[in-house]
């Protein structure tokens, strides 16, 4: 025990992260995207059904965890792990999705230094790009 009473929502914290990351991925399912239109909805039933397989399985789980460690009077101990362990995932996996779009956002924009985009990707769009296009519609 060498993480004493915080193992519990250190554990928690991580497995939350992960789970979070695997669930959204699962939905969205971004490696179908440039397919035809069937195929990505078949895409995203299939992830779907991936997601609501595991929501079923911790769903079934659910009641002999509560069970077990209402027997070990360690119910509050679950609640407290259970709560720091979403509100620490929604923290990290947003600064996470922060961070990563931040240097998206950067390195497909325009180099100040060469006047060329870092990667070869057009999806920088400002403000000013899509008032000139609404424009010139």
């Amino acid at each position: 025990r060498r993480l004493g009473s915080y193992g519990g929502s250190i554990y928690a914290v991580v497995s939350n992260c992960l789970v979070t990351i695997v669930i959204f991925q699962s939905m969205m399912c971004a490696c179908l995207q440039q397919l035809d239109p069937r195929r990505r909805e078949l895409g995203k039933m299939i992830g779907f059904l991936i997601v609501g397989a595991i929501a079923a399985a911790l769903l079934g789980l659910a009641p002999l965890l509560v069970y077990y460690t209402y027997m070990r009077n360690n119910l509050m101990s679950l609640l407290g792990a259970f709560v720091v362990g979403k509100l620490g995932a929604w923290v990290f996996v947003t600064v996470l999705n922060v961070c990563a779009f931040t240097v998206m956002w950067k390195a497909e924009g325009v180099s100040a230094a060469s006047g060329r985009q870092l990667w070869a990707r057009h999806f920088h769009v400002t403000a000013e790009d899509y008032n000139a296009f609404v424009a010139s519609s």
